[in-house]
């Protein structure tokens, strides 16, 4: 993905005043709790990673059964809202073009909805690098930031999936499935 010089220098700005790396502290999920407690997931906009995405939901959705006992946020395009349907549901940080600002990245009132949740995890389900994505997954209080591998996501992921092979969206999302213990 190319991105314009104003977001490249905006994210550069951004990672050298707020901290962008990555840092090495050690993950793991208790042995005593087998899932995560709330989970943000960052959905895509792309018409034709939607229906991948989708399917993901749904299966994430009958992991979890009638009571789930994991909170799942989502945090998508208002654009994309309506291709989604049913699946994703309230709570919702929901976003449009008035929501960024010049350089194309989130303004400080949708970094603040984003930090203020209590999560275990925030996970891009983006397989492409998207800005918008890595500055709420930055903002996000959470332990464990799942995405999709990119040279310039290394810094906002402690967990990288990679994305070789072709059928990389469905194989990544089998591994985001056992990384919140849901299978």
């Amino acid at each position: 993905m190319d991105l314009p010089i104003k977001t490249r220098a905006a994210l550069f700005w951004r990672g050298l005043f707020f901290g962008a790396n990555n840092t090495d502290t050690p993950l793991a999920l208790d042995k005593n709790i087998p899932e995560l407690g709330s989970v943000l997931f960052l959905l895509p906009e792309a018409e034709n990673h939607i229906r991948v995405v989708r399917i993901f939901l749904q299966s994430i959705h009958n992991a979890l059964g009638p009571y789930p006992a994991m909170k799942i946020e989502y945090a998508l395009a208002k654009k994309s809202l309506i291709s989604y349907g049913t699946l994703v549901k309230e709570p919702l940080i929901v976003y449009s073009s008035s929501d960024l600002n010049y350089c194309g990245l989130p303004k400080k009132e949708l970094l603040n909805k984003c930090s203020g949740l209590d999560l275990n995890a925030a996970i891009d389900l983006n397989p492409n690098f998207n800005p918008i994505a890595v500055t709420l997954i930055h903002a996000a209080r959470a332990d464990v930031k799942i995405g999709y591998y990119s040279s310039k996501g290394e810094r906002y992921y402690n967990i990288l999936i990679d994305r070789k092979n072709t059928d990389f969206l469905e194989r990544g999302n089998r591994y985001i499935i056992q990384l919140l213990g849901l299978n």
